[in-house]
């Protein structure tokens, strides 16, 4: 996934005849942004009232059992004492993936944990959701035996072979990396950003494992530019 993307995520839960103490909790990398407004609680295409049939916690503040809890859903013990049958409970959220996201072999992750009854809790990697970002290193070289890095040439990089809006990168000078910019950080005008690399070297990240359409604006004086 690119930093700025939204991810859709499911839980399902099957509540059985007798249930109680259900308490859904969700752990988030720092990667990943909860989009709060977002929580929806069904069963089958009715929704649950939230207030009535569940409350939902988004204040970490608040789960410091749990710090990697971004939230957590309650559901009420009126609720779950009205449960008959088998019955599906279908969780849907999203969130962004943010400036935090760790590029490169180190998953973003997410991952749904329900404690019920007394103390028992469902804990398992099939609950686990792994994202992924990726970076490049752009280089330009010149064309001899022992090719000389070239400095002064400008790209840009699309999503879309048609070249429509460039992406916008936040430039770590240390560090030479363009790193994908946030639309918070595009908005606000806090944090500079650009959609204009500039190389010699540079490495590009927060890229998403798909492909991506790189554009030479400016060559090195002297030379021709790519077409």
């Amino acid at each position: 996934m690119q930093i700025g993307d939204t991810v859709d995520f499911t839980i399902t839960v099957t509540a059985k005849k007798g249930a109680e103490g259900y308490v859904l909790h969700d752990q988030m990398s720092d990667g990943l942004t909860l989009i709060e407004n977002s929580i929806a609680v069904k069963v089958g295409e009715d929704a649950l009232t939230v207030g009535t049939d569940y409350t939902v916690n988004t204040n970490p503040e608040e789960n410091a059992d749990d710090p990697n809890c971004v939230f957590e859903i309650t559901f009420k013990e009126e609720y779950l004492n009205a449960i008959t049958e088998d019955t599906v409970i279908t969780v849907t959220y999203q969130a962004v993936v943010n400036e935090k996201a760790v590029v490169g072999t180190d998953p973003i992750t997410n991952k749904a944990i329900l404690d019920y009854g007394d103390n028992s809790h469902v804990d398992t990697d099939e609950g686990k959701t792994e994202i992924y970002t990726y970076d490049f290193v752009l280089t330009k070289t010149d064309s001899s035996e022992d090719p000389q890095i070239l400095t002064g040439a400008e790209f840009k990089l699309y999503s879309s072979e048609e070249g429509e809006d460039a992406i916008q990168f936040v430039y770590d000078e240390d560090n030479a990396t363009y790193r994908v910019a946030t639309a918070e950080e595009i908005s606000s005008g806090d944090i500079s950003t650009t959609d204009t690399i500039k190389v010699g070297r540079a490495t590009i990240s927060g890229l998403a494992g798909k492909s991506y359409w790189l554009e030479e604006t400016k060559a090195r004086d002297g030379y021709h530019k790519l077409e």
